[in-house]
């Protein structure tokens, strides 16, 4: 859970997680294809979750290149359900009937709650870079404000001032 500080303390603001959507296309032809079926869809949600996607022309070994579209959100809450969870995922099944490769990767809060999710088709296994471009890395923070930290020995003397 988040939590939020406010005046009067502190508020829980939900579950959040960061997420990575990730669909790799053959070449340029590939990808219109599919924008061009996503969009004849006509759902809004769908429309906004295309919008938040990147583009990227990807160097395959012993192969041309690949376009992978991806997508980068943080401190999301990731619910099934969620009108803009749903439109992602229908990203997704529409890249398996386009027979493109996706990948889903969402972090939670909680430091065992990770999803690593990869659709490949049977035919492009070896050609599928997505794996390779991800990693997940957790990192902690901590807000100080560094002009104001002390050392034991100064902490001690300010204590036996008092």
């Amino acid at each position: 859970m988040s939590l939020n500080q406010t005046e009067e303390g502190f508020e829980i603001m939900g579950y959040r997680s960061d997420v990575v959507v990730a669909i790799q296309f053959d070449d340029l032809n590939h990808l219109k294809t599919y924008l061009a079926k996503c969009k004849l869809l006509g759902d809004a949600y769908l429309n906004e979750a295309i919008s938040k996607y990147e583009y990227s022309r990807i160097r395959r070994i012993y192969k041309s290149t690949c376009i992978v579209m991806f997508m980068t959100l943080e401190g999301v809450k990731w619910y099934e359900g969620y009108p803009d969870t749903n439109a992602h995922h229908q990203l997704r099944r529409l890249a398996w009937e386009a027979n493109a490769a996706s990948i889903l990767i969402r972090i939670g809060e909680e430091h065992d709650d990770t999803e690593w999710d990869i659709n490949v088709p049977m035919y492009k296994e070896n050609g599928c870079v997505l794996a390779e471009l991800f990693s997940i890395d957790r990192k902690l923070y901590i807000e100080v404000d560094p002009d104001k930290t002390v050392t034991l020995d100064e902490l001690e003397k300010h204590y036996e001032s008092e």
